[in-house]
């Protein structure tokens, strides 16, 4: 994320495309866009642009990680606690199967 700060920080054409951080999309005003006459600088800004879009797919493949990591250590948790409750639950059950042998003999 702190790339795409950086680099809309240093974009001398953050007035014809900006990055949306509400729902990481590039934003670009169009007639704005259009209305660069200087090729050198139309063809700068379309690289700008080119790497703006890149990292914004690089930020959503970097979510999708995350959420995925995020989901696999809640099922890791799940299981965990599965597997503790069962233990808990049999260490119980024997106990009470040791103090119902103490009683009946």
């Amino acid at each position: 994320m702190q790339e795409i700060y950086d680099l809309m920080a240093a974009n001398p054409y953050s007035e014809y495309f900006w990055y949306n951080n509400e729902d990481n999309t590039v934003e670009i005003d169009y007639d704005k866009f259009d209305d660069l006459i200087n090729e050198k600088g139309y063809q700068n800004a379309k690289e700008e642009l080119s790497r703006l879009e890149k990292l914004g797919s690089e930020v959503r493949e970097i979510e999708k990680q995350t959420i995925g990591l995020r989901n696999d250590f809640e099922n890791l948790a799940d299981a965990w606690r599965d597997s503790y409750l069962d233990l808990e639950n049999r260490v119980l059950d024997a106990i009470v199967s040791r103090q119902q042998d103490i009683i009946d003999n």
